[in-house]
């Protein structure tokens, strides 16, 4: 017998993580399909979709029908793709020009209350289970076996930091209904000054520089490998050994929490030198006082 939508979202409710999955298989094609009817960035798209099912697991108790979770859960995916489109095709309308109601304006402040509580929330999170649930909710590389590789951590450890990730997450988001945009005002500088950086990295030596800057003088640098440096020359010599056999990066996803920044990027070879870098990383960046002071390179595994 067929599980319906209502049950599955009352066994969510009641923390059966099975449940949850099932919902996400269920509904994430339709979320997804929404997401792109108001971007055409694949990216942009996913990045829609993760931040809708993260914010219906955090309200999910305030959904008073479980029956009513497919047409709800398409209102988040909605709400968020409008704000991604508007904030894209920003122009200054001045409050003469047009006329808002106040259900409209009304909308608007409660996604923009959704999001900043949500950026708020994950930035109080503890460091080990902030860098595993933004892996799971907001990474290109999310299903438990690549978080798993990558971090070099068993399967279920991954699952064990996220059940207990969530918990911590439900209760910061209980903590924040009152914080302002700050955090992601602050998100949201931090995912461009790194993805314009990153972009222009091997290309320009300022950006390059820009960035060694940008590191703490005792930052601690740790590789895939295991090897752990101190200071910024590790790093500079290794875009620096990049540039001469060609090799670059392009940043594909940025996302930013509190002082911890998830950056994933593609890297592309020359011809010549064909195995010079993985195909795939995540790198992660850790602030303090506005500054890296911890950096881990993830290689992510074919």
């Amino acid at each position: 017998m067929q599980i319906t939508i209502e049950q599955l979202v009352i066994d969510a409710k009641g923390g059966d993580n099975d449940a949850w999955k099932i919902l996400y298989g269920k509904f994430q094609p339709a979320v997804y399909s929404i997401a792109l009817q108001f971007c055409s960035d694949p990216f942009s798209a996913k990045d829609i979709v993760q931040e809708t099912f993260v914010i219906a697991f955090l309200k999910l108790d305030e959904l008073k029908e479980p029956a009513a979770f497919g047409g709800w859960i398409k209102t988040i995916a909605k709400r968020l793709a409008f704000r991604f489109k508007n904030k894209q095709s920003r122009v200054s309308i001045s409050t003469n020009e047009i006329e808002i109601s106040d259900d409209t304006l009304e909308q608007r402040l409660r996604e923009l209350s959704d999001a900043t509580r949500l950026s708020a929330a994950l930035g109080l999170l503890p460091h080990v289970l902030q860098l595993t649930l933004m892996l799971r909710y907001f990474s290109l590389h999310s299903s438990y076996e690549q978080i798993a590789s990558i971090l070099s951590i068993p399967v279920g450890t991954v699952r064990s930091r996220l059940s207990e990730a969530r918990r911590k997450l439900e209760e910061n988001w209980n903590l924040t209904q009152f914080y302002g945009d700050r955090n992601w005002r602050e998100q949201e500088k931090w995912n461009s000054f790194y993805h314009s950086l990153f972009t222009s990295l091997h290309q320009q030596e300022s950006a390059q520089q820009t960035f060694i800057n940008h590191l703490s003088k005792e930052v601690h640098i740790k590789l895939s490998s295991g090897a752990v440096s101190v200071g910024a020359y590790r790093f500079n010599t290794m875009v620096n050994d990049d540039r001469r056999c060609g090799s670059f990066v392009v940043p594909v996803n940025v996302y930013t929490a509190g002082n911890l920044t998830i950056l994933e990027a593609a890297h592309i070879n020359s011809a010549e030198h064909p195995n010079h870098c993985p195909t795939d990383s995540v790198l992660t960046l850790y602030r303090r006082a506005g500054r890296v002071e911890k950096m881990e390179v993830f290689v992510v595994p074919n």
